[in-house]
């Protein structure tokens, strides 16, 4: 795991790479204002999966708190970073029942865009939308 920002009180920690990593980090934001313990890991690579897995297991044991860990990424669900790295945490099964593990992607990435609006914010992928999920999952 590459770059991480994590306060002692971290209730969730958002996975993301690339430039959605800036949606990310402002999702913790809105997410600490309104009281709750956030922080971001950003990756630098994607493969192996189960190293990576690895290091993100490490600091879900090591954060008490951690209730939710989420990954957020701009590309498609299906086949992507989150599934990917979420079903290698799941058959190691040391997070069971403890940590929930959430994708946040792409569900229709053919639909067509408006121009007045960022991809970002049409699709439910900026930070103030990334916040709002999180709270209500």
């Amino acid at each position: 795991v590459a770059g991480a920002s994590l306060a002692d009180d971290a209730e969730v920690i958002i996975v993301s790479h690339g430039r959605i990593a800036a949606e990310a980090i402002r999702a913790a934001e809105i997410l600490r204002d309104k009281g709750i313990g956030a922080g971001c890991v950003l990756l630098e690579r994607l493969t192996p999966y189960g190293e990576i897995a690895e290091g993100i297991e490490s600091l879900a044991v090591e954060y008490k708190k951690l209730r939710k860990l989420v990954f957020l990424e701009e590309e498609i669900r299906a086949g992507g970073m989150g599934m990917m790295l979420s079903d290698e945490l799941r058959r190691r099964g040391v997070l069971d029942g403890k940590i929930v593990l959430s994708v946040i992607a792409l569900d229709a990435p053919f639909e067509r865009l408006r121009r007045d609006v960022h991809p970002f914010e049409y699709f439910g992928l900026d930070g103030e939308s990334v916040a709002e999920k999180i709270m209500n999952k």
